[in-house]
């Protein structure tokens, strides 16, 4: 009779370790689902994160591209009016020229020959100058 009992309880027996099963699947199951439902919620949030950093970056370029064309035209543009008032002594309106003449040696030599030590120096000092302004006017 205990016999009995005992293989009668072996059926019962594994069917609770059948439910036991089952409801570990389930759950595994559920918690799958919810580990699936964070990682689609955290690519759709990364995913429109990539887009607006997309377009933002597309309007970024593009405001460069065209802050380089104007700066090169207004460059071009500068040089243009460089060239003009230097080659052909051009002025803005309101503005004045200034015109300097080359100093010549004979005079300046003229003029320090009274101290004979600084005269070299002075001499020296007032070429380069003169060189200074010539080769800004050329």
């Amino acid at each position: 009779m205990v016999k009995e009992l005992r293989s009668s309880s072996k059926p019962f027996h594994s069917l609770g370790k059948i439910m036991k099963i089952i409801l570990i699947v389930l759950l595994v199951i559920f918690i799958m689902h919810l580990m699936f439902r964070q990682i689609v919620k955290r690519y759709r949030f990364l995913s429109s994160q990539v887009e607006s950093l997309q377009k933002e970056m597309n309007y970024l370029e593009k405001e460069n591209r065209e802050l380089r064309e104007s700066l090169e035209a207004e460059n071009r543009e500068e040089l243009f009016e460089k060239e003009a008032r230097m080659s052909l002594g051009l002025k803005k309106e309101g503005e004045k020229t200034v015109v300097l003449k080359p100093i010549t040696t004979t005079t300046t030599l003229t003029a320090i020959s009274e101290q004979p030590d600084q005269n070299s120096k002075l001499i020296k000092w007032f070429e380069k100058i003169k060189n200074f302004w010539y080769n800004i006017i050329r």
